[in-house]
């Protein structure tokens, strides 16, 4: 899913399908010179009203936990949190031990 300026891409979102009942952000980015206007939120709405009529359940994303002290990866769970996901499990390896893996999960009605 892409959003534009009428010109260029400022945002994106990509969606991997692991079960026909779940669905995996894969990658989500906003332009810096677009955030906190309310295009992920966008992304975001647009991905759930799809999956709700591909009749998806359940919405989950991985990101960097809290562990690993990073500005950047704390606003990026500040606003899955504030879209409606909580976190689920933390995968202290998953990727690497400088980057421990939080999965976040949000029900889809």
């Amino acid at each position: 899913m892409l959003v534009n300026d009428g010109e260029n891409v400022i945002g994106f979102l990509t969606v991997k399908m692991h079960f026909p009942q779940s669905a995996d952000i894969h990658c989500m980015a906003i332009h810096p010179d677009y955030h906190r206007q309310g295009i992920g939120r966008q992304l975001i709405q647009k991905l759930e009203n799809h999956l709700l009529s591909q009749d998806v359940k359940l919405l989950q994303v991985k990101t960097i936990s809290e562990a690993r002290d990073c500005a950047a990866y704390a606003k990026t769970r500040e606003f899955y949190d504030s879209v409606g996901f909580v976190p689920l499990e933390v995968f202290p390896t998953l990727w690497d031990e400088s980057n421990p893996c939080l999965v976040m999960v949000k029900p889809l009605a």
